[in-house]
């Protein structure tokens, strides 16, 4: 766990915002190599003095960062601060400026460093063009006393050397692609388009060592909740909870579409929000400007919904589930009940409930939760734990909550062993075998008790 709560993350930017943001009489009275170890020690800092972005208006600017920016930098920065280095996947919406700032924090990587080889790994070979492209223009536009000595320089790599450094770019096309590199730095572009992504996963990141000040960037828009990228999503972390110890170390960074400030429209004098806009506009916090801009995307793509969650999620669910048609729950339903809490809607009245989910095998966790009505007065997680281990703590969580029933998922037959533990070794009656297969009480509303108890 990197941070308690997205409070904390907050503080953190607003800490970083600070840290970067010295003023120009400071700087002035600064020793030339004190300045240079700054930019070597805060990318904020260096991306805001030294790298050149193109806008769509306005020409060659200064790199300012966006939110979804400065909370990629909060979690990078304090990842790197607790390990050594740095591993996240990223999900996010279309054109959100990450592969500017990835792009660009490669590139001040590169140039800080001897030894240091930065790989692109894209999805297809426009992209590859663009992001050197983008590569390119900061090195050309980058102040003299920072800019490093370019040796080879073509369409698809850049040498530095003096410093025995480069800065590459390939497309995931061919198995074989990427497997005979190495870098200390690392982006995967538009990962779930790979055609390859297994294989790939196989060379170049392999190939990547486990050291301290390496990085690791995979990124991309959701493709469906199958395949190389969703199945690395589900083996990480969010920042504010805590590690699987048996995931892959990657933690996850979600950019919601409507952190970017350009996603808004006007408004038309006679617009009105129909009933499903007005519930998403309630559940994500939005305005009607950010809800004419999504009407508009959503008309461009002839009314498609479900593209347009994929390409704009404003949640995870939204990026992976987007394209699939038969969801039990649907994840409106499961945002609106997260975001109850704000509103004391309940109460914790009623019988005290513990629902425990024993994991099957391999690096799924054992889940218990332990509720009150619809609030929840404990969840936990137990890895690689034995049936006794898993009764054990019921029993006792059982006690400290004095919980009237427990209900296990005995589904396959694997919260089996676990009953009996509870009943023969502790003596503890007050728990329920669920099979969510079997048939319902009332077979001529629902197919299963699955659907019954939902």
């Amino acid at each position: 766990m990197l941070f308690k709560n997205k409070k904390e993350i907050n503080k953190y930017i607003d800490k970083l915002k600070k840290e970067s943001d010295l003023p120009d009489d400071y700087l002035e009275k600064m020793e030339e190599d004190d300045l240079l170890d700054l930019t070597m020690e805060n990318y904020p800092f260096y991306a805001h003095r030294a790298l050149s972005i193109k806008t769509k208006t306005k020409g060659l600017k200064r790199f300012s960062f966006n939110l979804a920016q400065w909370y990629l930098t909060a979690i990078i920065t304090k990842q790197k601060e607790v390990t050594g280095k740095v591993r996240v996947i990223i999900v996010k919406g279309r054109q959100q400026g990450i592969s500017t700032w990835v792009e660009g924090r490669g590139y001040w990587y590169v140039s800080h460093r001897t030894g240091a080889d930065v790989v692109i790994l894209t999805h297809e070979t426009p992209a590859s063009r663009n992001l050197f492209t983008m590569a390119k223009r900061y090195h050309e536009n980058c102040p003299d006393i920072l800019q490093p000595v370019l040796g080879t320089d073509n369409n698809r790599e850049m040498t530095f050397v003096e410093l025995d450094s480069s800065y590459k770019v390939a497309t995931a096309g061919a198995k074989g692609t990427g497997r005979s590199q190495t870098a200390r730095y690392f982006h995967g572009s538009e990962v779930a388009f790979w055609p390859n992504a297994e294989e790939h996963s196989s060379g170049i990141l392999q190939a990547i060592s486990d050291e301290d000040d390496t990085e690791v960037y995979l990124e991309s828009t959701a493709f469906g909740n199958t395949g190389y990228f969703a199945e690395q999503w589900e083996k990480a972390s969010f920042p504010d909870e805590e590690e699987n110890p048996f995931g892959n170390g990657y933690i996850r960074v979600f950019i919601p579409w409507h952190w970017e400030p350009s996603y808004r429209n006007k408004l038309s004098d006679n617009f009105e929000l129909t009933a499903e806009e007005a519930e998403y506009k309630e559940l994500h916090g939005l305005d009607n400007e950010q809800m004419q801009w999504r009407r508009k995307k959503i008309a461009e793509v002839n009314g498609d919904i479900n593209r347009f969650c994929r390409d704009y999620p404003a949640t995870p669910e939204e990026a992976f589930n987007a394209s699939l048609d038969n969801q039990l729950v649907d994840s409106t339903f499961v945002i609106r009940a997260r975001n109850n809490w704000k509103v004391d809607l309940y109460a914790p009245i009623g019988p005290v409930v513990m629902g425990v989910d024993v994991a099957r095998e391999g690096d799924d966790a054992t889940c218990l939760v332990i509720r009150c009505g619809r609030i929840i007065l404990h969840m936990e997680r137990m890895w690689k734990a034995e049936s006794n281990q898993v009764a054990k703590k019921i029993y006792d969580l059982a006690d400290r909550y004095e919980v009237r029933r427990t209900f296990i998922d005995n589904t396959g037959g694997f919260g089996g062993g676990v009953l009996d533990f509870l009943r023969n070794v502790f003596g503890y009656d007050d728990a329920v075998g669920v099979h969510f297969s079997e048939s319902a009480h009332d077979t001529a509303q629902f197919k299963n008790i699955r659907s019954e108890m939902w």
